[in-house]
């Protein structure tokens, strides 16, 4: 049975900042609820957003690896 590789693409790992500029950073503050539901909503719109892309890159993975699985099946 011939050897199948398989390779995935993956995001860059943003740089951290060295430990002496860590103490320099000041931390976002999150803006106090204002009773609207405009933060609920943005969030919601996040991670719907995240899911999709998720899910879209979890079917091009499936698709390459079934490219990849079927083309080494003798015909």
């Amino acid at each position: 049975m011939p050897d199948i590789e398989v390779v995935f693409d993956t995001m860059p790992v943003p740089e951290q900042p060295a430990e002496q500029e860590k103490g320099a950073m000041v931390p976002p503050v999150m803006p106090a609820s204002n009773g609207d539901r405009s933060e609920t909503e943005t969030t919601s719109s996040i991670l719907a957003s995240v899911k999709e892309q998720r899910t879209s890159q979890c079917s091009h993975i499936t698709e390459t690896l079934k490219h990849a699985v079927f083309s080494q099946i003798p015909a």
